[in-house]
């Protein structure tokens, strides 16, 4: 992506988003309350979701953007999502990716969650950047076990909507669409077994919250 690219593309990306949250038909919330709950209390959590989820993360509870951490890639298309989110309101990133956690996003992630007064929520996709499509990779076990935080698994739908031709089938929905937003409740990382065990725990989590919203009868 050329300078000019990582300019201008933000911009139209981000307001494209703003319009299909604000010409939004209608938007059904399932199990939302604990999420709003501990915005409210500044309870930091970390929030996953597949990557093909990306597009509407941020638009569940808008109003809490502001708190959210994001793991991003230090990559040119990291560097584009980054101003992209940033045009949103988020204000901090953690740099680095879930398959290759270099030390300053793995400790960047940590120490927002640890901001107590803050309530940080760092939000990271468990399959990023690259896949495999729908494999969790340790990151998200790893930052949970380091922080005692719990993890939030969402996953979105629309209505209208259309399906990248991509590794991850990443899905762009258009305006005037029903949207479906599904959050599970919030669990922890257990520190008795291992972390391949806590990712499976995690991936069949957010299956199945993908699972409901794919199959959302609109």
């Amino acid at each position: 992506m050329s300078d000019l690219a990582l300019k201008l593309v933000p911009t139209i990306v981000s307001t494209y988003m703003k319009i299909c949250h604000y010409t939004a038909l209608s938007r059904t919330m399932i199990n939302v309350e604990p999420v709003i709950d501990m915005y409210q209390k500044n309870q930091g959590f970390i929030y996953a979701f597949w990557h093909n989820r990306i597009f509407m993360a941020s638009f569940g509870v808008p109003e809490y953007i502001h708190k959210y951490v994001p793991i991003i890639s230090k990559s040119k298309d990291g560097e584009f999502i980054a101003r992209t989110v940033g045009k949103l309101g988020v204000k901090a990133y953690a740099r680095g990716s879930s398959s290759r956690y270099g030390k300053n996003a793995y400790q960047s992630a940590i120490e927002h969650l640890k901001m107590e007064d803050k309530g940080y929520v760092v939000a990271v996709t468990p399959d990023g950047p690259l896949g495999p499509k729908y494999v969790a990779k340790d990151g998200v076990a790893r930052i949970a076990l380091a922080t005692g935080k719990p993890i939030v698994c969402f996953a979105y739908n629309a209505s209208k909507k259309i399906v990248a031709n991509s590794w991850d089938n990443f899905i762009i929905p258009l305006p005037c669409s029903d949207f479906v937003y599904v959050y599970d409740k919030p669990f922890f990382a257990d520190k008795n077994i291992s972390v391949k065990e806590n990712l499976e725990i995690i991936t069949e989590r957010l299956n199945k919250v993908t699972a409901i919203a794919d199959n959302w009868e609109f």
